[in-house]
């Protein structure tokens, strides 16, 4: 796990942040995750919002940035809102 700032978003509602210089990309699921089954309410259903703190689990590296999932939101956006629906993610 790391300790990660969403900076800014980007294509496909993803987030991106910086680890020792090295860009992150912050999604909720990415393309090998996407068709797979995640339980209702799981963090990994959860992306970031600029200028969250969030805890994130490194599931790719390549030479020039990194992919990560976010695992828990350490400080939420001021952008954050509940759902209005009492079924949203079911």
């Amino acid at each position: 796990m790391v300790h990660i700032i969403a900076q800014k978003a980007v294509f496909a509602g993803d987030c991106i942040g910086k680890i020792d210089g090295k860009t992150v990309f912050i999604g909720a699921h990415f393309h090998q995750n996407r068709n797979s089954q995640n339980s209702p309410g799981s963090d990994s259903q959860t992306g970031a919002l600029p200028g969250e703190e969030l805890e994130a689990e490194i599931i790719a590296s390549k030479k020039d940035y990194d992919r990560a999932v976010v695992k828990k939101i350490l400080k939420s956006s001021p952008f954050r809102i509940a759902p209005l629906c009492p079924v949203y993610g079911l």
